[in-house]
């Protein structure tokens, strides 16, 4: 298994615009990508957000990054 780590900034004042774009856009999309195994996501603080994809094969994650 292979993962792609982003690493996002957030707008001061728009976290919650950004957890419902994450909700209704980024996870289902994640979901459609050839070979995810999971997907993560942490908000480590404010400003910041980390997502960890797991994929099936290295060519997976390479064509998803």
């Amino acid at each position: 298994m292979h993962a792609v780590v982003v690493a996002v900034s957030i707008e001061s004042g728009r976290e919650d615009e950004a957890l419902e774009v994450l909700q209704s856009r980024v996870v289902p999309g994640v979901r459609q990508l050839p070979g995810v195994v999971a997907g993560y996501w942490l908000d480590p603080g404010v400003g910041q957000g980390y997502s960890t994809i797991v994929f099936e094969t290295e060519e997976q994650a390479k064509a998803a990054s």
